[in-house]
């Protein structure tokens, strides 16, 4: 199975995932042009694409999902809460298209399967995913304000995690949010911070993760040094070295990843 980071962070989100001939997209948070651009420099044909999976309505995980749906005949899942709040933003949709999921629910797409699990977050039905090609598995776990038992349980066997570092507190605290909003990105449904990213990113490698990318990094609370250096550290804590039980990295805003083998 082959990942690809299309964009990560607060202004947009999109994933690419392929198994053999079986390519799908997580959340579309993007233009339909900028997606289009940045899989055309992997030489990826989006008429390959066989789904959008999203994770919730929030416009930096849904941007482009309408107009790459239409003009590629693409159908769109997601849960029941997430579709009737982000219906009314993406545009008409035919009908064959329109696939409704249920937490917990596994989806098999070609040589892919996608598993779902809810997450907190605020947003009308938020999921997180789970995707393997029967070998290895990836899981995108962001948009979260705390990590349940239950997620856990989830994620614990993937070997691959991309993984929310939304904000540093500090730069949190400090910075031009106003007071309510800077109380909901700290919340229970708000974002993870470097610190929870790298508590829950300690646990996962203690049991079969070896790769943890984070993600979703915050434009005005969090720069990608700061957030791979906080997790670094805590890791150290636990005794984990990074290049050698783990691979560490941050995923970028505005520059499409590298093609990374799971």
């Amino acid at each position: 199975m082959q990942y690809i980071s299309v964009a990560s962070g607060s202004s947009g989100n999109c994933h690419f995932l392929q198994e053999k001939n079986t390519k799908i997209l997580i959340d579309a948070g993007l233009s339909g042009k900028s997606i289009i651009d940045s899989l055309a420099r992997h030489d990826i044909e989006f008429n390959d694409i066989k789904a959008v999976f999203i994770t919730h309505e929030h416009t930096d995980h849904i941007k482009g999902a309408g107009i790459i749906s239409r003009k590629f005949d693409i159908p769109i899942y997601s849960t029941q809460g997430t579709w009737e709040s982000m219906m009314h933003k993406i545009g008409n949709i035919k009908e064959h298209n329109i696939k409704i999921i249920k937490n917990m629910d596994d989806v098999f797409i070609g040589d892919l399967k996608i598993s779902s699990i809810p997450i907190n977050h605020d947003a009308a039905d938020p999921v997180a995913y789970k995707i393997t090609d029967g070998k290895k598995a990836l899981s995108i776990v962001t948009d979260l304000g705390i990590v349940t038992k239950q997620l856990m349980n989830f994620i614990k066997e993937c070997e691959v995690i991309i993984l929310e570092a939304n904000h540093d507190i500090n730069m949190l605290d400090a910075g031009p949010y106003t007071y309510e909003l800077k109380r909901r990105v700290k919340s229970n449904f708000g974002h993870l911070s470097n610190d929870s990213a790298g508590e829950c990113a300690a646990s996962l490698v203690k049991e079969k993760a070896y790769k943890i990318m984070l993600a979703h990094l915050s434009r005005q609370n969090n720069i990608p040094i700061l957030a791979y250096q906080s997790v670094l550290s805590i890791l150290s804590e636990h005794g984990i070295k990074v290049g050698c039980d783990v691979e560490l990295s941050v995923l970028e805003q505005f520059t499409t990843s590298e093609k990374v083998t799971v």
